[in-house]
């Protein structure tokens, strides 16, 4: 059952990918900032949760970040993560500028550092290095181009609904190279806190690039077919929608990632 915690854990900052940016409302000059919360379960237990905090300054954004396992899985596995990303919103979307995480697992530590620019990795190092692996895809400089970090990878700026699944994201972690293949899959309503509306629901497809076992079962079965769901929420006013709830299939279990507290903060 500890194993079945630990990878649940794996499971969730995987997840996280998917469902980690918070909302910001519009692309002005005065500073506004939102805070957002998600409670994360694996096969129907509740095991983290995260909160964020997203500051936009005209069109530049920072969303800082923490996630730590809660009920039965802190006791199995205590893990926590604090992250830090900082980019620009267009009309085209996000671009990162920098990324920066720090996550501890019982007695594992680990430390990301990305930098950007144009939308390409310019510098990336994680601390401790990982150990050569010629089973692990190599990441080549083809493969940094083009790409944004985990935790702007959500956001989306939409003229219309039906172009909020319509795109695929690269994705760069530092270690894994991917790729979230989306597309349109109805709609559905949801309730945070006090708001309610009919989000727009994608299918997504785990696209592995680099940086990755080609021969893990995990990896073969994440890519085999669409196994998450993302409901996307307009945020009123703009042309910007963000994630309320997802769901991804694992072969123990099914992921669940849904919004708590969707808020503007005033102070």
């Amino acid at each position: 059952m500890k194993s079945g915690f630990k990878s649940s854990i794996s499971i969730c900052f995987a997840a996280l990918i998917i469902c980690a940016a918070n909302p910001v409302t519009t692309l002005q000059a005065a500073e506004t900032t939102m805070s957002t919360e998600y409670s994360i379960s694996f096969a129907g237990i509740p095991v983290a949760r995260s909160k964020f905090r997203t500051t936009m300054n005209g069109d530049v954004v920072t969303v800082t970040g923490n996630l730590a396992t809660a009920g039965l899985a802190a006791v199995f596995d205590s893990t926590n993560a604090t992250s830090v990303s900082s980019g620009i919103i267009s009309k085209q979307g996000v671009e990162s500028q920098s990324f920066k995480l720090d996550y501890k697992s019982g007695e594992r530590v680990r430390s990301t550092r990305i930098s950007f620019k144009g939308g390409n990795v310019t510098k990336s190092t994680v601390n401790p290095e990982r150990p050569p692996n010629p089973l692990i895809t190599p990441i080549i400089p083809a493969h940094l181009k083009g790409v944004v970090d985990p935790f702007l990878a959500s956001m989306v700026s939409a003229a219309n609904p039906a172009d909020v699944c319509n795109r695929t994201v690269k994705i760069f972690d530092g270690l894994l190279r991917i790729n979230l293949v989306l597309r349109p899959a109805g709609s559905e309503p949801y309730v945070v806190g006090k708001r309610k509306g009919e989000g727009i629901r994608c299918a997504a497809r785990y696209e592995p690039v680099s940086g990755h076992k080609p021969a893990s079962g995990t990896v073969k079965y994440m890519a085999d077919g669409e196994r998450a769901t993302i409901v996307f929420g307009a945020i009123p006013g703009t042309t910007l929608y963000a994630p309320v709830k997802a769901s991804i299939k694992m072969k123990a279990g099914t992921v669940s990632i849904r919004a708590t507290k969707f808020a503007q903060i005033v102070e």
